[in-house]
């Protein structure tokens, strides 16, 4: 075979390599961008989750008022702290509660746990008052239990502000919404998956407590500039009371 047959072939195949190439390369970029995408997700939900300041170990007595808030386990026990930080203090574990209640403060000062059915249970509501001082519960009569309470995703504060989480590429940013504008209160590196919620408000609106994704209490105050520090390491279902109680009061 001559030259002139080899170097025919050899065009041919350069040819048809050419023709291939337009419809090859778009794969190529799709594979690689997927590729790059997936990646970048994985990198994103690796990021550790974030560090806060802590008010357990290290208070702050600008901050007034008390938190309650339900104990994460199967005994569902009732827990107060004040918002300044400190030790978090038991003061019950209702008896009865098929689970976890919904927690409000009375305006005497005394707290009521409020266990609600789902709509297919066949058990009743229940609820009882609890003495946060001493530990004493009072079961409250079927007719007196107020109405579930309807779920909010951003609970509106006393001024009607609200606050939302937001969580994309990586960052967690915290927003408060006033009077039609919004600031940021947090933005901090955290995995994709991470977030808050559970919002509970102080009375004069100037921070929120909420729980994040590895059921830490965080306090998050309101001015400019915000901080965010973890109020318990543990807990849900947060209530926040402007009025304060003697840490020295326990019940075990």
């Amino acid at each position: 075979m001559g030259a002139t047959g080899v170097e025919e072939r050899g065009s041919e195949a350069g040819r048809r390599r050419r023709r291939r190439w337009p419809i090859i390369a778009p794969i190529v970029v799709v594979v690689v961008m997927v590729g790059f995408l997936l990646g970048r997700e994985v990198y994103w939900s690796l990021r550790p989750v974030p560090e806060f300041g802590s008010l357990v170990t290290d208070p702050d007595p600008s901050l007034t008022g008390t938190i309650a808030f339900q104990e994460v386990g199967a005994d569902n026990c009732v827990w107060v702290v004040p918002a300044s930080g400190g030790a978090a203090r038991k003061v019950t574990c209702p008896e009865r509660f098929p689970g976890g209640g919904t927690l409000r403060w009375l305006p005497d000062g005394r707290l009521q746990d409020s266990w609600y059915p789902g709509p297919d249970a066949t058990e009743a509501a229940r609820s009882v008052i609890i003495d946060v001082r001493t530990g004493a519960t009072t079961d409250v009569p079927a007719a007196e239990i107020p109405p579930a309470p309807a779920w909010q995703e951003h609970p509106a504060g006393p001024g009607g502000e609200t606050v939302a989480d937001r969580s994309r590429h990586g960052r967690l940013t915290v927003t408060l919404t006033a009077d039609g504008r919004s600031r940021e209160l947090l933005s901090v590196g955290a995995p994709s998956t991470y977030s808050v919620g559970q919002w509970a408000w102080s009375a004069d609106g100037s921070f929120v407590v909420a729980k994040d994704d590895t059921d830490r209490l965080l306090l998050i105050t309101t001015g400019d500039p915000s901080t965010t520090r973890v109020l318990a390491e543990a807990g849900w279902g947060a209530a926040v009371t402007g009025r304060t109680f003697p840490a020295s009061a326990s019940t075990g």
